[in-house]
């Protein structure tokens, strides 16, 4: 009887564990979709930067 129990505690306990390993796969999918969106807007703030900074070292160039 002794050698059941333990076994249903261990079922018991790894159903536990994949309820809990879901839940971290989940939250961690949802924080990496947020850092992508943030690197993908600094990334976009970054080449509008130097865009701007090459046309502004461009005009200066032209005006010589």
């Amino acid at each position: 009887m002794s050698r059941t129990t333990a076994s249903e505690k261990a079922r018991a306990e790894v159903a536990e564990i994949d309820k809990r390993v879901v839940a971290l796969e989940t939250e961690i999918s949802i924080q990496f979709k947020d850092l992508y969106n943030r690197v993908k807007r600094i990334e976009a703030w970054a080449i509008g930067s130097a865009t701007s900074i090459i046309l502004l070292l461009l005009a200066i160039l032209y005006r010589m």
